[in-house]
């Protein structure tokens, strides 16, 4: 933690070439300026793969998104780990939530319930803090799948009260600004018109002054819903953003994440778009009850120029290492073909290119041209 501090430092503990070559993880955290960590489906767990995921991460990063499915019904799971954004001073002031299905069975909830996650960000105070921002919510009812009971009665959609649940994000780290735009989409809402307005604004307000020491970082639970969930729509449900939209935000954005389909990897589908530049859109794998492949997303930030690595940090390794390679799929099934895939650390170059895969011996930490 505290990566700021640790730099000033880092010359002296870095064992490594500042020009060339990283040989672990040891060595990548010293050198950083900071780090932040994406984790999702978690669900209430604080022990085994889950929990060590919470322990590296309040050791060695400076924030994290917890990108969705961080509760799941279990009354005792999920109010001790209430309990522990709460008290713990780390994850108080240094974790912002998006949430997934599974969320909404929180206190009996159903997964279709829009919304109802929400009342967990008051354990957080997050409405009302300095540097974060909420869309507000308006009397005007959120029009989204229905539970289970309104399904048996025949009705093709459910109205759900609006709720404080997107919201803005700015941190600052010496010379670096990192800015989250996080958004409610879970698996079996709909991703509301609202939502993808105020995602699309945000990003078009960051983007007029936007410069290289500026992360943009955009943030949602369902799988690929930048992409795949904005174009296609839901039931009968309008698209909520065009074509158009979706490349501005591809080209004036640097990490959009998702993490519902459980696998640690780049989601290459945005490539069509043919944005220069674009950002580098992944899914964040799963912490907990993804078998052998439990794990997260841990990024960490560089200067001269300003870039960063994104590696998938495995839980079923004692000690944490260093990223090379690691198995990414999760439940194969075989009749779709699904094979064991290698997943590669890949660099972000802010307002510039992605490199992939990322070679560890190569590596450039000191100053060199882009």
């Amino acid at each position: 933690m505290m990566k700021m501090v640790h730099s000033v430092i880092g010359a002296v503990l870095f064992s490594g070439s500042l020009f060339g070559g990283v040989s672990s993880i040891e060595e990548l955290d010293n050198a950083a300026l900071f780090s932040f960590a994406v984790f999702s489906d978690s669900r209430g767990e604080t022990d085994e793969n889950a929990g060590k995921a919470l322990e590296w991460i309040k050791t060695h990063d400076d924030f994290c998104i917890a990108n969705g499915d961080i509760f799941d019904g279990n009354a005792a799971v999920d109010e001790a780990f209430l309990a522990m954004w709460r008290d713990d001073s780390y994850w108080h002031n240094n974790l912002y939530p998006a949430f997934g299905n599974h969320c909404s069975r929180i206190n009996g909830g159903f997964q279709p319930q829009w919304g109802r996650p929400a009342f967990t960000l008051t354990n957080l105070n997050l409405i009302g803090r300095p540097g974060v921002e909420f869309r507000i919510p308006t009397s005007e009812p959120i029009r989204s799948f229905p539970t289970k009971d309104a399904q048996l009665a025949g009705q093709p959609y459910t109205n759900y009260p609006d709720q404080y649940i997107d919201y803005y994000v700015r941190r600052t780290f010496g010379d670096f600004t990192v800015h989250l735009v996080i958004v409610y989409k879970q698996d079996r809402a709909v991703f509301a018109q609202r939502s993808a307005d105020f995602l699309y604004s945000k990003v078009m307000e960051l983007a007029s002054f936007k410069t290289d020491h500026d992360i943009v970082i955009l943030a949602a639970h369902d799988e690929r819903w930048f992409g795949r969930s904005a174009r296609e729509g839901f039931a009968g449900y309008p698209v909520p953003l065009t074509d158009d939209k979706l490349k501005d935000m591809l080209a004036d954005s640097d990490l959009i994440v998702s993490s519902s389909d459980h696998r640690f990897r780049r989601l290459h589908e945005e490539d069509s778009y043919g944005v220069l530049n674009q950002a580098l859109v992944v899914d964040s794998g799963q912490v907990y009850n993804a078998e052998d492949t439990d794990g997260y997303l841990e990024a960490h930030v560089f200067d001269n120029p300003p870039r960063f690595t994104v590696q998938y940090i495995g839980c079923n390794n004692t000690p944490r290492k260093l990223h090379i390679n690691v198995p990414v799929s999760y439940k194969l099934l075989p009749e779709r073909g699904e094979t064991i895939q290698l997943v590669t650390p890949m660099l972000k170059y802010v307002n510039g290119p992605i490199v992939q895969p990322l070679d560890w011996d190569t590596f450039l930490i000191g100053p060199h041209e882009n």
